[in-house]
């Protein structure tokens, strides 16, 4: 079993077998049952194989095979048809069709189309044909086409194929690191385990933590456990702390309680802390009121901070005056100056006026200062002279100071948020 396969079995259990995607089209005779089926054509097989490689099932290919009355025998056949999804479908079983019998006359077939839709649906028959039914002839048919463009997308067709039906991917290794990660995006779209072995095998480095990122995000949309199971299987790597904040912010809009179980399970450090403040900003959104309780249940120095901190912003946003008032509340100085910032500073990015107003109507604390600046620093991103004359009114010398600090760091640039990790 290769890498691909082992990983698979590891996350989904699904055991994937060559050719599984090939389907037949429903010819009864006479004395056959309802369920007998005539062996499909290359033409056909091409096109399922093709289709299944963006993830439709074979109930799916059948149909839209179905469209096209008779098999395309030329070019000149496909090219009458004016309806885009028809005409593509018949590209396609011409491109099988013409590979299963002259793969190198195909390809000639294919180069005489001027670049466009038919061109790439005819390659793509032509490949998903070859695939199969010849991976290492396949393979060196693809890089012998002279045109890059043709050469890049026939290699990622074959690695769709491959991918899919669990065949060795080694030829895969002609792939680029743009090309590969095309393929895991498009695999991504249609199954995420097959695409997140495919990305283990085929990437590295930045590619790789980006493809993780895209397929917890995706995978944790239908599945959130399954999207553990995978984050808990890739490593540390590049982009593993925004893939399982992914994970957990998708997961809590959906099952905040199961979300919270899973993320508080981490270890103490800044990924489990990037978990707690995704899951609760996604669960203050639905019902503030229950994020609060669970994050009073968080331990004061493991991850409550970052919690109370991301309550107050997302409640911020449906009703500032609410979240100011109750993280104004918070007994803990520390936790209580970072949330009404939070709080404030969310309020100042829509409705600055209103916001500075409540920042200095708050009672003579750290969190005010912190407010005050965050008030000032929010508005001058939106309204620079009107934030400017603000802070000159400040009777306050020391909030004065602190906010005329946060204008000129803001007017300096934010310098981006940390980098890839």
């Amino acid at each position: 079993m290769n890498k691909i396969a082992l990983l698979l079995a590891g996350i989904t259990g699904i055991a994937l077998a060559g050719g599984i995607f090939y389907t037949t089209r429903s010819t009864p005779s006479p004395t056959a049952t309802a369920n007998t089926t005539s062996p499909a054509s290359p033409g056909q097989q091409g096109l399922a194989s093709a289709n299944a490689a963006g993830g439709e099932s074979p109930s799916s290919i059948r149909r839209e095979d179905s469209l096209l009355q008779t098999t395309p025998l030329t070019v000149a056949d496909a090219k009458v048809i004016d309806d885009p999804a028809r005409r593509k479908i018949a590209f396609i079983e011409l491109g099988g069709i013409l590979a299963s019998s002259d793969p190198q006359k195909a390809l000639e077939t294919a180069s005489s189309l001027a670049s466009g839709d038919d061109r790439r649906a005819l390659l793509r028959g032509i490949f998903s044909q070859l695939a199969l039914s010849d991976p290492k002839k396949a393979l060196e048919i693809a890089k012998s086409i002279a045109d890059p463009y043709d050469q890049r997308f026939a290699l990622k067709t074959l690695a769709l194929e491959w991918a899919f039906s669990g065949t060795s991917a080694d030829g895969t290794a002609a792939l680029d690191s743009t090309a590969a990660m095309s393929v895991t995006l498009a695999l991504a779209d249609r199954n995420p385990a097959i695409a997140a072995a495919f990305a283990q095998n085929e990437l590295t480095g930045r590619e790789l933590g980006m493809a993780n990122v895209t397929l917890a995000r995706k995978w944790a949309q239908t599945d959130p456990k399954g999207a553990a199971t995978f984050i808990s299987q890739i490593g540390e790597g590049p982009g593993r702390n925004w893939a399982v904040g992914t994970v957990a912010d998708q997961w809590a809009q959906s099952d905040p309680k199961s979300a919270a179980a899973w993320v508080e399970k981490f270890p103490e450090g800044r990924e489990r802390n990037n978990a707690i403040e995704r899951v609760s900003s996604a669960w203050a959104a639905a019902s503030p009121a229950d994020a609060i309780a669970w994050a009073s249940t968080l331990p004061a120095e493991s991850g409550q901070n970052n919690a109370l901190r991301s309550i107050a912003q997302t409640w911020a946003s449906s009703d500032p005056q609410s979240a100011v008032a109750w993280a104004s509340s918070i007994l803990d100085p520390k936790a209580q100056s970072s949330a009404v910032s939070a709080a404030v500073g969310r309020w100042a990015s829509t409705d600055p006026q209103s916001a500075a107003a409540a920042a200095l109507g708050l009672p003579e604390t750290e969190a005010k200062q912190a407010a005050v600046s965050r008030v000032a620093g929010e508005w001058v991103r939106s309204d620079q002279p009107s934030a400017a004359a603000w802070v000159k009114t400040l009777p306050d010398p020391a909030l004065r100071e602190s906010a005329t600090k946060a204008l000129t760091e803001r007017r300096g640039g934010e310098g981006g948020r940390g980098g890839w990790r």
